[in-house]
């Protein structure tokens, strides 16, 4: 990832971990409805470029996501906890892929406490109880702030 797309994603990140926080299993709720309303923004840019069936297939899907996305709350949690936990996994074969090598140093760096972060991040929205257990968004929201303020750092320390 380039130096830019680190401090994007990082802020990115940072801004869910906080909302994670604060709205706690609300949030969903939330997203759910900003990704209907991007997904008929984008059906109407399709149709704009002539492009019926991926139009009305984005327009489907962006108004079953507004209207119903409160039903898959649950769903979208374990969804984005398998999501979570698999990129650690990534993350981890391909660090070791590249030849390095784990040390005590190395531990505490930002390379390396990414894919704690996101497996904390997963294991708290596996146990999150279909969105009814607040607690665990709200620490999900503070280990997304961790994982976003590392690859932050990550983003100013490595070129």
């Amino acid at each position: 990832m380039k130096k830019s797309e680190r401090i994007i994603v990082s802020v990115v990140a940072i801004t869910l971990g906080v909302l994670l926080v604060a709205w706690r299993g609300d949030i969903i709720q939330v997203l759910m409805t900003v990704l209907g309303i991007s997904l008929v923004v984008w059906a109407v840019l399709s149709l704009i470029q002539h492009d019926a069936k991926v139009a009305v297939l984005k327009l489907i899907c962006g108004i079953l996501s507004v209207a119903f996305g409160w039903l898959l709350v649950s769903a979208v949690a374990y969804v984005l906890a398998t999501v979570l936990v698999l990129l650690a996994i990534y993350l981890t074969v391909d660090f070791f892929r590249k030849g390095n090598r784990l040390s005590l140093s190395l531990a505490c760096t930002t390379l390396a406490l990414q894919p704690i972060w996101l497996v904390l991040m997963g294991l708290f929205l596996f146990l999150n109880n279909g969105g009814e257990a607040e607690w665990a968004f709200v620490l999900t929201g503070v280990f997304t702030i961790l994982y976003g303020g590392t690859l932050l750092l990550d983003g100013f320390v490595r070129e």
